[in-house]
C-alpha cells in the first residue's frame, strides 16, 4: 500500500496479486506450490525483460516504463491477476498510515 498526496486530497494506492491455486497448477501439470510458482515466474519474468544494458540492482519503480508494462503483461498473460485500489482519504486519515 502507499499512501500520498495528490492535488485534490490524499490517496491509499493498494495493489494485489492472485495467483493460480494448487488445483490450477495441478491441472497444468506442475507439482510445485503457488509460493515456489510464483516466487519463480515473476522472478524469470524480470530477467527475460530486464535491459541488457542495466546492471546493478533495481527497483520495480526504478525500471523503464516500457520494461515494466513488459513485465505486468506477461504476469497477466500467465495466469496471475493483479488489480489495483485507488482510495480517497480524508485528510484526518492520511496520518493513520504506516
Amino acid at each position: 500500500m502507499v499512501y500520498g498526496r495528490k492535488r485534490t486530497g490524499p490517496f491509499m494506492i493498494r495493489w494485489d496479486a492472485l495467483f493460480p491455486s494448487l488445483f490450477k497448477l495441478r491441472q497444468r501439470g506442475l507439482t510445485c506450490s503457488p509460493v515456489a510458482w510464483s516466487a519463480a515466474h515473476l522472478t524469470a519474468l524480470f530477467v527475460k525483460y530486464m535491459l541488457r544494458e542495466l546492471a546493478g540492482v533495481y527497483g520495480p519503480k526504478a525500471l523503464p516504463v516500457a520494461t515494466r508494462r513488459k513485465i505486468l503483461r506477461a504476469a497477466r498473460s500467465s495466469g496471475i491477476r493483479l488489480t489495483r485500489k485507488v482510495t480517497r482519504l480524508k485528510p484526518s486519515d492520511e496520518t493513520n498510515g504506516p
